[in-house]
């Protein structure tokens, strides 16, 4: 009785879990939208806004983190990002390429960090889908700092607000992951819990 109660919790927990992060991956989306709409206009508010959210769901990865030695990680990025957004409310007496190389380093640490998490949780898939949205938001926050002939600040702005985007595309993609694990478990209960049944049926019929 225990243990099926136990099952019965974690189902119903669950299922309020996905729709609750799949809101929190489309709010994320759709703030990080704004902000990169709004990062060429009035780049020195909306750059730090896009950093000081980013720091926040850093801080989050470290809360989620289950080593010690991932969850510092993920806190020194995220004081990173703190800081970078200091900077940014701070320019110009921060000049515009320093903001820009402190950019690149936090996007390369957030990148290799978010690799070596899913190759930890998963090291036998081949480029998922996740992957593939990390290298291509990655390429469009390069593009951004170094391929574009606008203003420095709001380049930079711009490529903070992508990696918004990125963050509330990723969590999208990670809730559909948990809602398609949760319903395959779901249903192996079930078809686990049939022969058990069984034999409790069968007196009955008979």
């Amino acid at each position: 009785m225990r243990e099926q109660f136990d099952v019965a919790t974690r189902a119903v927990f669950g299922a309020c879990a996905v729709p609750g992060a799949c809101l929190a991956g489309l709010v994320t989306l759709v703030l990080g939208g704004v902000c990169l709409a709004d990062a060429f206009v009035v780049p020195g508010l909306f750059g730090p806004v896009a950093a000081t959210v980013i720091a926040a769901e850093r801080l989050l990865c470290a809360a989620r983190s289950s080593s010690t030695r991932a969850s510092a990680v993920w806190t020194g990025i995220a004081g990173g990002w703190i800081a970078f957004a200091s900077s940014m409310l701070h320019t110009p007496l921060v000049s515009a390429p320093s903001l820009q190389w402190m950019i690149v380093l936090l996007i390369g640490s957030s990148t290799v960090c978010r690799l070596w998490a899913r190759w930890m949780v998963s090291p036998s898939e081949s480029a998922p889908a996740a992957i593939w949205v990390v290298a291509s938001g990655v390429a469009a926050q390069l593009a951004m700092l170094f391929g574009v002939t606008i203003a420095p600040l709001s380049r930079i702005a711009a490529a903070v607000a992508i990696e918004l985007v990125l963050i509330g595309i990723l969590s999208l993609l990670q809730a559909e992951r948990s809602r398609r694990d949760a319903r395959v478990t779901s249903g192996a209960n079930v078809t686990e819990s049939l022969p058990a049944a069984m034999p409790k049926l069968e007196p009955g019929l008979a």
